[in-house]
């Protein structure tokens, strides 16, 4: 079979990740851009046995654009035979209440919501679509904030249970491979704004840094390898010492030992800091860490220094203690979680609503001998439109009860139900063109119910996610 250069490009990363890759079973994690969309391409195509499902995490920043990413991604998915998962996480109510940049913010919520769809699955990998464009960005961004060896030896081809298969391929390559092979795919418009740190590099930093030397992007490339090794080298010291130096008490908090820690090199101690912030839930930088150092080493018994919205760390005579910060007002006091978006559904598939901790799994099936099971809604396919809309019931909303004689308000019939108010927005309403087919885990419209005459339905499941 012949090969484009693109291809044999991402079998010969494949094969330098060697078995953290081989027979791993992986979530693809698409966005439905130009390199998740040929990640997927790519990974279904020579890997399909290893691929369980492509998730797309739906940020809720550009509500404009999420629905043309979904349903592309969700096409993909039925082109490729494989599940689709949806995943939203509230990216503008975390970062208010974490203070966090918003790229931080999408990060790390997720990378959580994806290791939490790898538990449920059982899956061992995530597969992103990093390039080398995205690793030149990287590594520029850490030397901007300040970020020691390990921060710009840039991203590796695996880092524990994310693998990167096309970090040794360009942007431009990418491109010109869904040209070629006329695979569509979405644009982000975030990504020319110039708001972000990481824009301002790509469209900026990079094009006079070409300038300067037109082959900047190798010569970053080779110096992140190098960096990597000389930091696998430190890292096998810093992990013998850290054993040593750190202990974990049974609360979960971190102490550093500050006589044993005295006796290590400079070099050392900066890499067991750095460590002991990752441990703690910290993104270390240059400066937190040299701060964190003073403290241990010259600071007086009883200072103490706030490192993050969640951690401050406190000097003892002996020990510097890692503990979480004490929030006033507000946020000390958050409410439960609430949802008040919206979601597009394509098709059938998988759609998580992280905010309230729930599930809605659609499926098409052929007529049920019973529809009166607990756990599942069953409603006539033929009644109803793809795409729905999944969204939190509007004031005066009103639809028609399975056997009603009329209509009623939502908040009504679940007031009838005995729900009580607080627990409402855990039931979102089902839409098709514009009208409620179901009230979802509770009940379905009239309309959509299964007749003599259903050949076909969809089963309606509204779990929780852990189940």
């Amino acid at each position: 079979m012949t090969r484009t250069p693109i291809e044999q490009k991402f079998l010969d990363t494949v094969a330098e990740m060697g078995s953290a890759f081989c027979g791993k079973t992986m979530i693809v994690a698409v966005s439905g851009g130009p390199d998740s969309t040929a990640l997927l391409t790519l990974m279904t195509k020579f890997f399909p046995d290893q691929v369980q499902a492509a998730a797309y995490i739906n940020h809720n920043l550009r509500p404009k654009e999420t629905g043309a990413e979904i349903k592309h991604v969700h096409t993909l998915c039925r082109l490729y035979h494989i599940d689709f998962i949806y995943e939203s996480v509230n990216v503008p109510q975390e970062k208010q209440a974490r203070g966090e940049s918003t790229e931080e913010c999408c990060r790390r919520l997720r990378y959580q919501a994806l290791r939490k769809i790898c538990s449920d699955r059982s899956v061992s990998c995530i597969a992103t679509g990093h390039t080398s464009n995205d690793q030149i960005e990287e590594f520029l961004i850490r030397i901007i904030r300040g970020s020691g060896l390990k921060g710009i030896s840039g991203m590796p081809l695996v880092n524990k249970d994310i693998v990167r298969p096309l970090l040794r391929i360009s942007k431009p390559e990418i491109i010109s491979y869904l040209t070629a092979e006329k695979i569509s795919y979405c644009t982000d418009s975030t990504n020319l704004s110039r708001n972000f740190l990481r824009n301002r590099i790509r469209l900026d930093l990079v094009p006079r840094l070409e300038e300067l030397n037109p082959s900047i992007a190798g010569t970053i490339e080779n110096m992140c390898r190098i960096f990597q090794a000389e930091d696998r080298f430190l890292e096998k010291k810093t992990n013998r010492f850290y054993k040593k130096v750190v202990k974990t008490s049974s609360q979960q908090q971190q102490a550093l030992l500050i006589p044993l820690f005295t006796t290590a090199e400079p070099a050392i101690q900066r890499r067991i800091v750095e460590k002991l912030c990752w441990k703690s839930g910290i993104r270390p930088t240059c400066k937190s860490i040299e701060n964190i150092c003073a403290l241990a080493l010259q600071g007086r018994t009883g200072s103490s220094l706030h490192v993050s919205a969640d951690i401050t760390v406190r000097k003892t005579p002996d020990q510097l203690l890692f503990h979480p910060a004490t929030r006033s007002g507000s946020r000390q006091k958050r409410s439960g979680p609430e949802w008040s978006g919206q979601i597009v559904i394509p098709g059938p598939g998988s759609y998580r609503v992280t905010e309230i901790n729930r599930q809605l799994v659609i499926t098409e099936a052929c007529r049920p001998a019973r529809c009166d099971q607990d756990d599942i809604l069953f409603i006539d396919r033929d009644q109803i439109s793809f795409p729905l809309m999944l969204r939190t019931a509007l004031p005066g909303e009103r639809f028609k009860p399975l056997g009603a004689a009329g209509r009623k308000k939502v908040n009504r019939f679940m007031s009838d139900r005995k729900i009580p108010q607080y627990q409402r927005y855990t039931h979102p309403v089902l839409l098709s063109e514009g009208r409620i087919v179901s009230i979802i885990g509770i009940a379905i419209d009239d309309s959509v119910k299964i007749t003599e005459k259903t050949k076909n339905c969809v089963a309606l499941r509204w779990n929780h996610i852990d189940q």
